[in-house]
């Protein structure tokens, strides 16, 4: 393997990695939806919002990140 096969490959298991915070986080975000009484909607909200970013983030990195991809690797020097 090359370097930058290897670097992609990193970019992937890091994707993987945000993939896996984002879903731990959805139990909490039903938990606190569901739970009797009163809901807090400020924690619902901030759960909601980092396993939005941690998800979308995971997505661009599993697909390869591609203008991480070309900076670390511009194309025309390998």
């Amino acid at each position: 393997m090359k370097a930058r096969d290897i670097f992609g490959l990193v970019v992937r298991l890091l994707g993987v990695y945000f993939f896996y915070l984002a879903a731990i986080n959805v139990p909490q975000i039903w938990r606190i939806v569901t739970m009797p009484g009163r809901t807090v909607w400020s924690l619902a909200f901030d759960s909601l919002f980092m396993v939005t970013w941690q998800g979308l983030l995971a997505w661009w990195l599993v697909r390869g990140a591609p203008p991480v991809m070309e900076w670390a690797y511009p194309p025309g020097k390998e």
